[in-house]
Order: C-alpha cells, then structure tokens, then sequence
C-alpha cells in the first residue's frame, strides 16, 4: 500500500495501533508534516496477542517542528479502557502521559514484533521535543531497521525559515475547521486536577495558614520572623514546584536535539549516510 505526497500535521504519519493482526508492505514517501504532534508514528496496542509490522518504508519525508516527537517506535501512548477515568496516566504499556507525569513509564511489547522496517531521507527540523523514541523489548525486539539520511537540524538554515513563512490555512485548508475531541479535553482536564489535588491546593492552605499566623503572632519578634521565614519558604516551594512542572522535559533530555529520548530492545540497527543524531542502540555503517 502507498501513501505519497501528503501535506499534513495532526497526529502524524501512523501505522497502528496494532493489535492481535498483522501489517506489511506499507510506503509513505514524498510527503511534508508542518508541526505535527508525533511525525513518523508506529505504534502497538496491547499485550493480549502477537502482532507484526513489517516491510514499511519511509521516504523523502520533511517533518517540520513536532511538536513532541519526531519519530515514534514502539508501544502506543495511550488510556486504557479498562483503567480507572480518575486516573488517565495508568496504562499496560506506555502512558500516555509519559515522560511529562513523574512515575508514568513506557515499555516495548512482549509479544509484538517490528521487523524490516526502513527510514530514508527522512529531515527533521528544529524539534520542539528530542528527535525520537525507539522502544522494542529483549522479549520481542526491533528487527532489521535502518536509518538512511535520517537528519535532524537546527533552527535558522533556509529551509526551516521557509516552511515559518508558509500560510498554513494555505497549504492545509482543514485547519480552518476547528476539531473539538471530548474525550482528548477530558484527559487534560483530569492531569490538571491531579496537579492541583496534590500541589497547588496544599501549598496555597500552607502558605495561607503561615500568612494567618505571621499576622497573629503577637508574642515576640523571634515568632513573627519565624513565622516570615517560613511564609516566604512556602512561597518558594510553590515556585519551584511550578518550575519543576513547566520543564520537566528538559530534565530528563525530552529536548535535547542532538540524542534520541529512549533507544532500547533493538536487534540490528543500522545508521547509514548522513544519519544524524544516530541512535545509541544502532549501530553506523559508511556506505562506500
């Protein structure tokens, strides 16, 4: 099956999710993606079956700024049917809200398999996020995969200050129409509740509560200034948890462009041509 000469942002260029079936000889190629959320996106579903995506081929593709992730491999991100709605971050193999959300994680299958899978003359530019994600598992690995001029550049060169320029509404017209998804806006919804329950709404009680008493506190100077002191620690907490949140990418290398973000369960990886960043679990091969 081929796909060519998309123009498109949305989710990105996806085969999946996956499940208890198989997929093979499967082309995307001559093709542009202007600030997509994932860029090239393969994905998985569950654990309650074999599955297969093989013989895929990628080609001649420009990703122009994702918004999370260049290139996506592996498990889906996603909200299990079966997991409680007060918590949408559980999941049985990536969650959704993973790497952002502290304790979330993201596993490669056990029992489903990537096999021959090609990646040429695919050109990222200027990533809001790291350039990818590649998870396979020691059980079910990634076979057979090659990066062939698979580049990863910065922002300023000619071609990123083009595709700023572009009309958007121009080139794709279905933005003008406003897409409303429910249950995507139910998801957030509940992330910030989780935040506020158990950050915002404790410290704005304790620096409330210091507050109250720094202003009753009649007894001595040693109580008001003690009662300062810890008004003003509450105050920064506050802000550096609210730091923490914000950047929690950049702690962990979500945007660092020169390293892909996760790299694992790989089986004869292979970087050729002008492949940059490779990936730490490839292996490079100059072509003569």
């Amino acid at each position: 099956m081929l796909f060519e000469r998309v123009h498109a942002s949305g989710v990105g260029l996806t085969i999946g999710s996956i499940g208890k079936t198989s997929v093979s000889n499967i082309t995307f190629r001559d093709s542009l993606l202007y600030r997509s959320f994932k860029g090239i996106y393969m994905k998985f579903r569950t654990e309650d079956g074999p599955g297969l995506i093989e013989n895929v081929l990628y080609e001649n593709i420009t990703i122009f700024e994702p918004v999370q992730w260049g290139l996506w491999i592996g498990p889906a991100q996603q909200v299990d049917n079966d997991r409680p709605a007060s918590y949408p971050c559980g999941t049985q193999l990536c969650s959704i809200c993973w790497p952002k959300v502290p304790f979330t994680t993201c596993k490669g299958s056990n029992v489903s398999r990537y096999r021959n899978i090609t990646l040429r003359d695919i050109h990222i530019i200027n990533p809001l996020g790291s350039p990818g994600v590649i998870i396979g598992s020691d059980l079910a690995p990634i076979e057979d995969i090659v990066f062939d001029n698979v580049v990863v550049s910065k922002d300023g060169e000619t071609e990123a200050q083009r595709y700023k320029n572009m009309d958007r509404l121009e080139l794709f017209p279905g933005l003008a129409q406003p897409i409303e998804d429910q249950y995507v806006n139910y998801v957030m919804l509940s992330l910030y509740v989780i935040v506020l329950a158990f950050f915002a709404v404790p410290a704005v009680v304790l620096i409330t509560l210091g507050f109250i008493r720094c202003i009753d506190s009649r007894k001595s100077r040693k109580n008001q200034f003690q009662m300062l002191f810890f008004f003003v620690g509450s105050i920064m907490a506050v802000l550096a948890m609210g730091h923490y949140l914000v950047n929690i990418n950049t702690t962990n290398g979500t945007y660092d462009e020169n390293n892909y973000f996760a790299c694992m369960g790989v089986m004869k990886g292979v970087a050729t041509g002008n492949t940059w960043p490779v990936p730490t679990c490839f292996q490079y091969k100059k072509m003569n």
